[in-house]
């Protein structure tokens, strides 16, 4: 075999290397994943049973995340396939019927009066002064227009309160949260 000086040079470095642990063979990792899918449906479901008992947007959205991620399809043999699917499936349907038991079908999410504001505009002074939006009712100098301004910062704090309003703008965000997901 007749090797440059160059290549010499090469095999020479890469023995020393390999002789010093410098370049150890990195461990193979294990040709098929560990299929977690059980448990990760497993955990998606105690997410959604505490959104049931508790109503709380973030184990919704935590119960989405989980599902979403909850298969590798590397991980699953041919013959658990059907079966996963149909576990993945089973755990969206009840997702969704949460999603479903938990909407007030009164609540009209398009009407304007339902949905509180984040900050409430002061009518106009009589002297033709227009304040921002969230400004401090002290800094309305009309007692008139100041009155008025106070009453609707507390109409909007009870619209705000209201528990349908809440809960369906909660489900709402949830629903805008998987919409997003999948576009």
């Amino acid at each position: 075999m007749n090797l440059s000086i160059f290549s010499k040079r090469i095999i020479f470095a890469a023995s020393l290397l390999l002789i010093s642990g410098a370049l150890t063979p990195t461990p193979t990792i294990s040709a098929t994943p560990i299929d977690e899918s059980d448990a990760r449906i497993a955990d998606a479901l105690q997410s959604l049973q505490r959104f049931s008992l508790q109503r709380s947007l973030t184990d919704l959205q935590e119960a989405i995340g989980i599902l979403t991620s909850a298969i590798d399809i590397r991980a699953i043999s041919r013959g658990d396939l059907v079966a996963k699917r149909r576990q993945v499936v089973g755990a969206w349907g009840r997702i969704f019927k949460a999603i479903e038991d938990s909407t007030d079908p009164t609540f009209d999410l398009s009407n304007r009066n339902n949905i509180p504001d984040q900050c409430v505009t002061p009518p106009r002074e009589a002297n033709g002064r227009q304040l921002p939006s969230c400004a401090d009712p002290a800094d309305v100098t009309d007692p008139v227009a100041r009155a008025k301004y106070i009453a609707a910062i507390n109409a909007n704090d009870l619209k705000s309160s209201a528990p349908a309003t809440k809960h369906d703008c909660v489900i709402w965000t949830a629903v805008q949260c998987l919409h997003s997901r999948w576009s």
